[in-house]
Formats: structure tokens, sequence, C-alpha cells
């Protein structure tokens, strides 16, 4: 265990005689102990629960797809390029179909 000698302002020594009224505890390190452990809970990142890293593992034992062009696949160009067309009014232009005939030939 280490000892420590700490200056602490007037509300944190009201801090810990609340959490040390609220737990029961017998001195103000078990009430900076148990903060300390609070805090490692709360904000520090937490472990993973073991049904995550269970279901985290089978998914990567499957068997996986070979995409070459995930865009093409999945006709997100196509969509991306009626968005700016609809936004810049050019459907209907040569210059719109033109590159509608390359993207997806």
């Amino acid at each position: 265990m280490v000892q420590a000698i700490i200056n602490i302002s007037e509300d944190a020594n009201m801090i810990l005689n609340v959490i040390k009224a609220k737990y029961g505890l017998k001195d103000k390190s078990e009430a900076i102990t148990t903060m300390a452990e609070e805090y490692k809970n709360k904000l520090l990142e937490p472990e993973l629960k073991p049904e995550f890293i269970e279901k985290m593992t089978k998914i990567a034992k499957q068997k996986s797809i070979k995409v070459n062009n995930f865009a093409k696949r999945y006709g997100l160009w196509f969509k991306c390029m009626i968005c700016i067309s609809n936004h810049m009014q050019i459907k209907s232009s040569k210059k719109w179909q033109r590159k509608k005939k390359i993207l997806y030939k």
C-alpha cells in the first residue's frame, strides 16, 4: 500500500466525507480508493463482455466475400451521381449520359 500526504480543497474534503458516509467507510483513504474505482469503471475503457468476444470470434471465423469494386457492387456511385445530378440539374444532359455509360458498362 502506498502512503501519501495530499492537499485537497474544502469541496473535495466534503465530497470525500459524503462518499465515506454513503458507503460506510472507515477513513478518507478508503473513500479515495472507492472514488478511484468508480472513476475506473465509468470513464476508463471497460473490459469487453464475454458474450461480445464470443460473437466477434464467430464472425471472424466466417467465410469472407471477395469484392473487387465495392461501390459498383452496392450501387453507391450510381446513387451518388443521381444525388449530384439532381442537385446540379444536369440529369438530362449529354455529359451525364456519357458518365452514366462509363460507370456502368
